[in-house]
């Protein structure tokens, strides 16, 4: 078998072949993949806080069925194939309103807390935003190109846009979704791919992270 990177001789001239770019499968799926050892670390933390009794009988049967509905979800993302289906991104739908619920339940359930309570509230909203996270990177994936178009190739600066939307992602999840990080630091972590961020670009895809168009194949003017 013949590696798919080895640089080859045709005509008396070096061809080097070119890297496959991930699909759009290949990037939910790995989505998907961090979900589920995230959530297997959540769930092991809930198992202890389940042994304690805090919950009745009935709200631990609502989280248990939360951890169901996500277990299920990346399952059928993991297993999709080289395309995910619509049938597969109505169950992410299915999830994401499931999730709303699961927030409006904790919300109501724990609206006053106290310090038995406290430890439970923290690992469940840590599931609903670990999870809400995962959701947004899908959506936000998948819809990569504006309906009704069917671009040649990818949309420039793909891996550099991915990167990009990831720091932001993250910097939220640490400090809060209306937190934003500042230019600088923008610029620190895209140059640890060796991207050099112009400064109009980076207004640019602050403005369209901002407006969810980032991997859109066309932007509005």
């Amino acid at each position: 078998m013949t590696a798919s990177n080895v640089t080859k001789v045709i005509n008396g001239k070096k061809v080097t072949p070119k890297t496959k770019e991930p699909s759009i499968a290949m990037w939910i799926q790995a989505f998907a993949i961090s979900l589920t050892k995230q959530t297997k670390k959540l769930y092991a933390a809930w198992q202890i806080v389940e042994v304690t009794g805090t919950l009745t009988t009935s709200q631990a049967l609502v989280v248990k069925q939360i951890f169901v509905h996500i277990d299920n979800t990346t399952n059928l993302l993991i297993s999709s194939g080289p395309k995910i289906k619509r049938s597969e991104m109505d169950a992410l739908n299915f999830l994401s309103k499931e999730l709303e619920d699961f927030l409006k339940w904790i919300e109501v359930s724990f609206g006053n807390e106290d310090k038995a309570t406290s430890q439970v509230l923290k690992l469940l909203k840590d599931v609903y935003d670990t999870t809400d996270q995962f959701i947004s990177q899908c959506k936000r994936t998948y819809g990569s190109f504006l309906p009704g178009t069917k671009p040649s190739n990818r949309p420039n600066k793909w891996k550099e846009k991915v990167w990009f939307a990831q720091y932001i992602e993250d910097y939220q999840a640490r400090n809060g979704k209306d937190k934003y990080p500042n230019a600088n630091a923008i610029r620190l972590h895209m140059k640890k791919i060796n991207y050099e961020i112009p400064t109009n670009t980076l207004t640019l895809w602050n403005r369209y992270y901002k407006a969810g168009t980032l991997f859109h194949y066309v932007q509005d003017k």
